[in-house]
């Protein structure tokens, strides 16, 4: 179905949805995992009470973490503007599921790029690029009890949107940390048929089972340069 609606076909695409709906395959408008577990609690939004502890922290730790992302984003330009083989190792990554709108971004500047960390095993995360984001980590595996996936730091080009999908399963839950922002006219992130905008040091719990994607559409006439060191 998302794939019709990345090619414009979006009637077909909601049409094979809600037949899909009908005969029971998923449960919730609008929340179309690959693989559903219909015992569990569904909301676009999960309540944060029961999440407070890993929140909070990451709250917390926001403005370390920001820092110590704005510094890799400096040492990742270095590194390119450099030259040396496009196959050398870059600290942050162009995405490579083709979600993000225009692809190739705006200009010299990748729409999309992400720097991963590799989360299996406390053993990783004593050291690596981002020491202070992997002590974080490290922290709410041993204290909280959360069990982590994947972690990583994005970073999207103005203007560019990422379309509508879903994530695989409802049996987690994704946590974003706003770590720098334009000043004005931040991205919003669309889940469900709610939507809610990224602020700088605030945390956003999210399920991405259900449909989500991100628009980020700044006036061209009111330029922000701050924009191009965003944090998605």
């Amino acid at each position: 179905a998302y794939s019709l609606m990345w090619l414009g076909r979006t009637d077909e695409a909601r049409h094979s949805l809600r037949i899909a709906e009908e005969k029971g395959l998923w449960s919730q408008p609008m929340q179309y995992p690959g693989e559903l577990e219909h015992s569990l609690p569904s909301a676009p939004f999960p309540d944060r009470a029961p999440m407070h502890c890993v929140l909070d922290r990451l709250e917390a730790d926001g403005a370390a973490i920001a820092a110590e992302a704005l510094d890799l984003l400096h040492r990742s330009a270095a590194i390119e503007s450099d030259g040396g083989s496009r196959w050398e190792t870059r600290i942050f990554r162009a995405e490579g599921e083709g979600l993000q709108s225009p692809v190739e971004g705006f200009g010299k500047y990748d729409a999309w790029r992400a720097c991963m960390t590799d989360v299996e095993g406390d053993e990783e995360l004593e050291s690596g690029l981002h020491p202070k984001l992997c002590s974080t980590l490290k922290f709410l595996t041993q204290q909280t009890g959360a069990q982590i996936m994947l972690a990583r730091i994005s970073r999207l080009q103005p203007g560019v949107t990422i379309s509508a999908h879903t994530g695989l399963t409802n049996r987690r839950w994704r946590i974003h940390l706003g770590l720098k922002l334009p000043r004005k006219y931040a991205a919003q992130l669309h889940v469900g048929k709610e939507a809610v905008p990224w602020q700088v040091g605030k945390t956003i719990l999210f399920d991405d089972s259900y449909e989500h994607a991100v628009h980020w559409s700044p006036p061209l006439e009111e330029p922000d340069l701050s924009a191009l060191e965003a944090r998605l």
